[in-house]
């Protein structure tokens, strides 16, 4: 594995993952910056270039591949290679709960304006709609003809928690 380089001053030696295009700002003044590490989620403070917390799960070696940042800043949620979707909450870096529904890559992924709902895109098609609150899945949304690579919540009028999705077949 990768390690930081502890006698380089003024560089963080942070490895990305090459498969998730996700980094967060994790508070409202730029200084926590929130970084996918392989298997790992990293909460970096960018003033001092110390790493806070780290979120890795036991015994799985999954690479993250999309992350996702709750309204109030509490939840983290990651999807993984193997499908799998994890919550951990920010302050204590503590797993909360893994969802397991797709089949392959995790490739997309949202939070509605509560963070009570959770939308998961993944590269076997599907979009799946989870409880946050009630830790669940709700529903399965089928109709893309490739992988997901996009989706996000929107609310008008007429519309409470809408979602817009993309995928690769156009």
């Amino acid at each position: 594995r990768y390690s930081l380089i502890p006698d380089r001053k003024g560089t963080l030696g942070v490895i990305v993952s090459t498969a998730c295009k996700d980094i967060y700002w994790a508070d409202n003044v730029g200084n926590l910056l929130l970084i996918p590490a392989l298997d790992t989620l990293n909460l970096w403070n960018m003033r001092t270039g110390a790493v806070l917390g780290t979120m890795r799960p036991e015994n799985i070696h999954a690479e993250v591949t999309s992350v996702a940042l709750s309204e109030n800043e509490e939840i983290i949620a990651a999807g993984y290679f193997d499908g799998s979707v994890r919550l951990w909450n920010r302050k204590s870096f503590a797993l909360q709960v893994t969802f397991e529904g797709h089949k392959a890559s995790v490739t997309s992924i949202a939070f509605n304006k509560d963070s009570t709902i959770l939308a998961t895109g993944s590269l076997d098609t599907d979009i799946i709609i989870w409880d946050v609150v009630g830790e669940t899945g709700k529903f399965r949304l089928r109709g893309h003809r490739d992988g997901v690579t996009c989706l996000s919540f929107f609310s008008s009028e007429h519309c409470q928690d809408g979602l817009i999705t993309g995928s690769k077949d156009g």
